[in-house]
């Protein structure tokens, strides 16, 4: 490449610039080679270290051009958010049902289906599983105790087999976080027999034998299970193959406007409403149970202080903010580093990173 009067230009601010001077840069000027390997072999280590500053100032300039987008984004989302709120306040319909479609319709499928006979429904607690999957029984027309049970306490594996064994014949079981219920063997092929036979029947046996054993060993179950967790082990990951599966996961946004719905259909104050939206965040572990909860501080202690008691029950999950922190942080360009830099400052693990990467990360993925 020739010089021309731009480069010349260039390269005198350049040497002047690094305090080279007496340098005919005429003489030393290559033109087969390109231009930065001119500005090498003229400038030497001083060329490269100029690169690398150039090369640091566009990173700097890119990460807060980035940075700055995503407080856009934020900002947008929380109009957005304000805005839905709104909304929600003038209207006089009630649009819950909306948030649990897909759960209404597997509950549907199941209650029809004549080869899958379970519904996991994945959630973390507070968030309407088990009130809308009785809830959606109802509206079908099923009666507790006629047709569907309930079974949500912690109990020994042989009171599990004998619980399946009193319900088996056409019901429909809601095993709602049963405590202790993955780490338990025993319970696990027992609901795994009730759920999935390679033959037409499905035959549950209890093969140790025991005096308290107060039925059969062996029975064949026709009931159907709908099965209510905050998450299923990796280990039994097969089960999920057996039934249909939901994961019921609303994201902040979401889970807020809902508190608004639910507020307006419970006649909870605007006020209580305003603070638990203005007062929370993406890292709050908000819930349903929250909005009850802060309500009642509101009613018994509205003229002393309520919103500080309130606040206690806002409580941040830390390694939800760690999660959002990495997230944001832009040195951690891929999922990987991501993942190892989570591990190392929440001592948690890789599942629990993508389990908030599923609640958390949407309002982000447009970055």
């Amino acid at each position: 490449m020739k010089m021309n009067t731009i480069i010349e230009g260039e390269l005198n601010n350049l040497l002047s610039k690094n305090d080279i001077k007496d340098l005919d840069i005429h003489a030393i000027w290559d033109n087969t080679l390109e231009k930065d390997e001119n500005y090498s072999h003229i400038l030497g280590e001083d060329w490269r270290k100029l690169k690398e500053l150039e090369k640091s100032k566009i990173k700097v300039e890119e990460k807060e051009f980035e940075s700055e987008q995503l407080k856009r984004l934020e900002d947008k989302t929380r109009k957005d958010l304000n805005k839905s709120i709104k909304e929600i306040s003038k209207s006089t319909n009630n649009k819950i049902d909306e948030y649990f479609l897909y759960l209404n319709e597997y509950v549907d499928t199941l209650i029809n289906s004549k080869s899958i006979f379970g519904l996991i429904i994945c959630g973390s607690t507070g968030k309407g599983k088990s009130f809308n999957v009785i809830k959606r029984l109802n509206d079908n027309g099923l009666r507790y105790e006629k047709d569907y049970v309930l079974l949500n306490t912690h109990c020994s594996p042989m009171e599990l087999y004998e619980f399946f064994y009193k319900y088996s014949d056409n019901k429909i079981i809601i095993l709602d976080d049963i405590s202790n219920l993955w780490s338990e063997e025993i319970k696990c092929n027992i609901l795994m027999a009730c759920l999935w036979n390679p033959t037409n029947k499905r035959i549950v046996n209890w093969l140790t034998t025991s005096e308290k054993l107060k039925v059969p060993s062996q029975f064949e179950f026709k009931s159907k299970i709908i099965l209510l967790t905050n998450h299923i082990p990796e280990h039994l990951e097969t089960l999920k193959s057996r039934c249909f599966y939901y994961e019921l996961n609303f994201n902040y946004a979401d889970t807020v406007k809902l508190i608004y719905e639910i507020g307006k259909l419970q006649r909870i104050p605007l006020e209580v409403l305003d603070f638990i939206k203005d007062n929370s965040s993406e890292a709050s572990n908000l819930n349903f149970r929250t909005l009850f909860k802060i309500n009642e501080i509101y009613n018994t202690n509205m003229n002393n202080g309520w919103e500080k008691l309130a606040n206690l029950e806002l409580e941040t999950d830390e390694d939800k903010v760690i999660f959002l922190q990495i997230i944001k942080d832009l040195q951690f360009k891929s999922v990987n580093e991501q993942i190892c830099e989570f591990v190392r400052q929440s001592g948690r693990s890789r599942t629990q990173f993508f389990r908030f990467k599923k609640q958390l990360v949407p309002k982000y993925q447009s970055i």
